[in-house]
């Protein structure tokens, strides 16, 4: 399902501060909310950290086996330390910007499903302790909480728009 729902800018904004936070905390050069816009994948918030590769708006396809497809496809959390020592991950395309390590966890809508990810990467080998993991499923807890507040007000003013009458006080 296609959702309608555009995120409004004071939303975009607190999501962007979220990921310079994270990044910042966690050392690490991206921070990353990445956006399914199906065949491809958008940076829909990108720290704003010198080092990071990525910027907003940038669009990858959807077939390039990068940990963002594969924490979609699982929809479980994913750490991968060290790419270059991992047989799964040696040819990932994240390589060649030198981001070696991820840890990502899927976004979804209300519905079930995937708006994309909430993910870090690292220039280095990195195993990120349990406190950047829990720091990360606070983030998608976060984004996930602000897509049901939309959903539920979008499915408002869509009552609203089909009865009139409940649009009076």
């Amino acid at each position: 399902m296609v959702h309608p729902i555009e995120i409004p800018y004071h939303i975009v904004q607190k999501w962007q501060e979220m990921m310079d936070l994270v990044g910042e905390i966690m050392h690490v050069p991206s921070a990353l909310i990445m956006k399914v816009e199906s065949p491809n994948i958008r940076v829909f918030v990108a720290s704003e950290s010198e080092k990071n590769p990525w910027k907003r708006d940038e669009v990858a396809p959807l077939s390039g086996g990068t940990y963002c497809e594969a924490v979609m496809a699982t929809r479980q959390m994913l750490l991968v330390p060290d790419a270059l020592q991992d047989d799964e991950w040696k040819s990932n395309p994240d390589i060649e910007l030198g981001m070696i390590s991820y840890l990502g966890l899927p976004i979804t809508w209300p519905d079930g499903e995937i708006f994309g990810t909430v993910c870090v990467l690292d220039s280095k080998r990195n195993e990120h302790s349990e406190v950047h993991s829990r720091l990360l499923l606070h983030c998608r807890d976060v984004s996930q909480a602000d897509l049901r507040s939309l959903v539920t007000i979008h499915e408002l003013e869509q009552s609203r728009s089909e009865d009139p009458a409940l649009g009076r006080h």
